[in-house]
């Protein structure tokens, strides 16, 4: 729909992927995040809020897990960092 209102760098008859400029998008983190859990937890994702206080890495250097400070240890495929500019889980 942004394409169709002339209201974004790649045309409408551009093809997929095949964008006449680089550009980007910026997304309100609070919206696109309140928007993501409702999406991902209404198809089975358990979502935890919590305080990271370390990150466990494989040996190639990929997140195994992260611990929280009230000690739970999550382990997971696919980790979402929240955490701004501070980027606890690529620092």
């Amino acid at each position: 729909q942004v394409c169709e209102a002339g209201c974004a760098p790649k045309q409408v008859q551009t093809p997929a992927y095949g964008a006449v400029a680089n550009y980007a998008y910026h997304f309100d983190a609070g919206k696109l995040g309140a928007f993501l859990r409702t999406h991902a937890v209404g198809r089975g994702v358990r979502h935890v809020e919590g305080t990271v206080a370390r990150v466990e890495r494989h040996e190639h250097g990929d997140i195994a897990a992260v611990h929280l400070a009230t000690g739970e240890r999550l382990a997971a495929d696919l980790f979402v960092d929240c955490s701004g500019f501070n980027g606890l889980l690529i620092n």
